[in-house]
């Protein structure tokens, strides 16, 4: 364990003076930050995250040299608000977000770069109904079909 002032910060296994194996951080004012595994001081391996931001949030999934990368699940105030790949702590490569428009539920099911939903997807109301397909460049939507939605991004 690993204490400053009388305050834990680390508690797990150590591998010259740094962090490797299995282990948990803690903020000062001890809440948990993170548990999982780390190497060479940095979160490497499967854990899971929390945060503060608008909400508490919570990534769980893999993580690369203190990255999430590879597969992963980020939970808004305890509900999933995506489900799929990571590359360097950003939603990247196939996945399935959800977030509210209004009092609906939405969801994309498709590819995403850099965070944001990016290529072919489907857009739907979390029900599953009124799907459509679309095309998103940089999270602008360009091609809804049939139906119409009018959709408003909001980063989340």
């Amino acid at each position: 364990a690993y204490r400053e002032n009388g305050i834990l910060h680390y508690d797990g296994q150590l591998r010259e003076d740094q962090r490797h194996g299995k282990g948990s951080e803690y903020w000062e004012n001890g809440d948990l930050i993170y548990e999982g595994t780390f190497q060479k001081d940095k979160r490497h391996g499967v854990g899971v995250l929390y945060w503060e931001n608008d909400g508490r949030w919570c990534y769980k999934g893999h993580f690369k040299e203190g990255k999430s990368e590879g597969m992963g699940e980020l939970y808004r105030n305890g509900r999933l608000t995506y489900r799929g790949q990571f590359k360097e702590d950003k939603r990247h490569g196939k996945g399935t977000g959800v977030w509210a428009h209004g009092c609906v539920l939405l969801a994309y099911e498709g590819t995403f770069k850099d965070g944001k939903e990016h290529g072919l997807g489907r857009l739907f109301r979390e029900s599953g109904s009124d799907k459509n397909e679309c095309v998103f460049r940089n999270c602008k939507e360009r091609d809804m079909g049939a139906s119409s939605f009018e959709l408003y991004y909001d980063g989340h």
